[in-house]
């Protein structure tokens, strides 16, 4: 997720698909698709097919190969609508969301979500995943919004931070003054940006610069999940008060 404007989670979440097989990348942006255009793929089957699959109520784990398309870089991804209205219509209904939810927590891949800004339907999204991965660029309004928004973030989910190095700022001494789990910097490299999200046939190699910051993401991501995991059974006070948030 972002706090404003377009710092690249889209392009990031392209890339965590294609640095590790198995991983599913769900586009759930509020403000609309972006992958079907700019990938050149159709927008069906996607999150509108999976959202008719929630409200049937199917049992069982979720087919979600059945709802995804494969983009010219290898990546597989869940395309959302690219309609404004329609995207925000299917992620405000609280209990359309949570079932959604619910279907992606019990569904066999690994599942990435592009959640786009921040807005409600990320607090609905508790059942899937362990961890919250903020992306910011590195110039003072990104990094201002960024930090509002880590203060307000609940402490449910362990939270990272990703930083594009584009920007006036350095990323690692940014997310020292920000408090933040720096998990990885992203490099600014338009030409790769373009050929992992923009290109219907061109398959993209793990060499590319933001694939392989994005497989080291993704490691630095489970060792901050494993690590608040540790942290919670070694400290019976922290698992409490977190089930009191919770019933709160």
């Amino acid at each position: 997720m972002s706090a404003k404007g377009s710092p690249g989670v889209t392009t990031l979440g392209v890339a965590l698909a294609c640095s590790s097989s198995g991983v599913v990348l769900v586009e759930m942006d509020a403000a609309g698709g972006d992958l079907a255009l700019r990938a050149g793929v159709s927008q069906s089957p996607g999150l509108s097919e999976l959202a008719v699959w929630v409200r049937r109520e199917r049992t069982g784990a979720t087919p979600l190969n059945d709802f995804t398309q494969r983009l010219g870089s290898g990546a597989t991804v869940v395309a959302a609508p690219v309609g404004g209205s329609a995207a925000s219509s299917m992620l405000s209904e609280g209990d359309q969301l949570s079932g959604i939810a619910g279907a992606l927590s019990s569904a066999a891949p690994r599942v990435v979500i592009d959640a786009g800004r921040f807005g409600m339907h990320v607090a609905a999204l508790e059942a899937v995943g362990t961890t919250r991965v903020v992306v910011a660029r590195c110039d003072a309004s990104s990094l201002g919004h960024t930090q509002a928004l880590l203060r307000d973030i609940s402490d449910q989910h362990a939270v990272g931070l990703v930083l594009v190095d584009h920007g006036g700022f350095n990323a690692k001494e940014a997310a020292a003054e920000l408090g933040a789990v720096l998990l990885g910097v992203v490099p600014w490299n338009p030409r790769h940006t373009e050929r992992l999200t923009g290109s219907p046939t061109e398959q993209t190699p793990r060499t590319n610069r933001l694939v392989r910051a994005a497989a080291s993401i993704l490691q630095a991501a489970d060792a901050l999940a494993q690590a608040r995991t540790a942290a919670r059974e070694k400290n019976p006070l922290i698992e409490w008060l977190t089930r009191m948030e919770v019933s709160a």
